[in-house]
């Protein structure tokens, strides 16, 4: 769904908290969306397609210098979202009066996190990889390639996270998230 336009600001907050953690923050207080309605009827009409009564999702945003949100990452869970290497992760980007998809990222677990450094004036995403074959597992960067973040965490636009860089958690893991369709 590359270019889709969303009419919503949304990021959700992971679930599974059984891997490492980031390094360094804590998430900044305030990072639910702030209109939660909304929230939910973009989130049923964008995922309605492969949703059942197992669709969670949690919520996280991406802060620029002053605390702007930048971007909003939404990890979506449930039976039609998940298999043994991980979830979706969503990312939006505001645009005019709605967001646009620049990233739709399958098979990653939490915690989800945000580097402080950039790649094509978009912060490096770290998400958990493991599962699917991959063993042991391992925190992984993303990277903007100047469009969108790229379709997995495996391809070109990613690659092993070596240290440990500060970074600001933007979706723990420790939450089972908000239920789509209760």
């Amino acid at each position: 769904m590359p270019g889709a336009r969303v009419g919503l600001a949304v990021a959700l907050s992971g679930l599974l908290g059984v891997c490492p953690p980031c390094v360094a923050q804590a998430p900044a207080p305030g990072t639910a969306a702030t209109d939660t309605v909304a929230l939910r009827h973009f989130l049923v009409a964008f995922l309605r397609r492969g949703s059942d009564a197992t669709t969670r999702y949690n919520v996280g945003l991406v802060r620029g210098a002053g605390g702007a949100t930048e971007e909003i990452v939404i990890y979506v869970t449930g039976t039609s979202w998940c298999g043994s290497g991980g979830c979706t992760l969503l990312v939006l980007q505001s645009h005019d009066s709605s967001y646009q998809l620049i990233g739709d990222i399958p098979i990653v677990w939490p915690p989800i996190c945000a580097l402080h450094q950039r790649t094509n004036g978009r912060r490096d995403l770290v998400v958990w990889i493991r599962g699917g074959g991959i063993i042991p597992g391992y925190r992984a960067v993303i990277t903007f390639n100047g469009r969108r973040y790229p379709d997995g965490p495996t391809g070109p636009s990613a690659h092993r996270l070596t240290g440990t860089p500060a970074t600001d958690t933007l979706i723990a893991g420790r939450s089972p998230g908000e239920l789509l369709f209760p």
